[in-house]
């Protein structure tokens, strides 16, 4: 389990502790920021003084390296530089298909996804608009029953249904909103071609 949860971002989910996380990181920004001005500080007494700022070999003032000392701790467990050190790892496993431990786990761009998922979306999107249009007319031609046409009707609308609520990210009501617009439009088609309706 844990070899499979460490292999990719997306399997990697633990709590986050956000607001815990936060106020730590706050209490180490003000912590960083209390040894900067104390640091400043030193700088600007050692050029009152006439010492010189461009050297860490024979500094005049030892507290200066105690604060450049510890700044350097500080800083290696403040969040932002493990967020870069993540960034770096995820693009040296892109680059480096090889580091990774699982041997059963396909990965791939989310770009890539992304796209093909778009695509998808829209194909079918586009062939619940134009498929019953073709549908209502050639029907109505072969044979003009309202019962054959409202059966058409009524299987896009469940098929509309069930396709929105997989693909959106939706609430019911608002499932059921898109699906009443679109039962509009078929009615809209439906009336189209019967020409005692025009």
């Amino acid at each position: 389990m844990c070899t499979w949860m460490a292999s990719d971002d997306d399997f990697f989910v633990i709590r986050r502790f956000e607001k815990l996380g936060a106020r730590v990181a706050l209490l180490m920004q003000n912590q960083i920021v209390q040894l900067e001005n104390a640091l400043r500080a030193e700088d600007i007494s050692c050029t009152t003084y006439g010492g010189d700022n461009g050297t860490f070999i024979g500094d005049p003032r030892p507290r200066r390296q105690v604060i450049m000392d510890e700044l350097m701790w500080r800083l290696e467990r403040y969040p932002y530089d493990k967020m870069a050190k993540k960034a770096q790892l995820t693009r040296r496993h892109y680059n480096h298909p090889d580091n990774f431990e699982s041997e059963t786990t396909t990965y791939s761009e989310e770009g890539r996804i992304d796209k093909f998922v778009t695509g998808v979306t829209i194909g079918l999107g586009l062939v619940m608009l134009i498929a019953p249009l073709w549908l209502l007319q050639y029907v109505y031609s072969a044979q003009p029953d309202m019962k054959a046409r409202l059966k058409i009707i009524t299987g896009f609308l469940i098929g509309f249904t069930i396709f929105v609520s997989i693909v959106a990210v939706a609430r019911p009501f608002e499932v059921l909103a898109a699906t009443a617009a679109y039962g509009a439009v078929l009615m809209v088609f439906m009336q189209l071609g019967d020409p005692e309706k025009r």
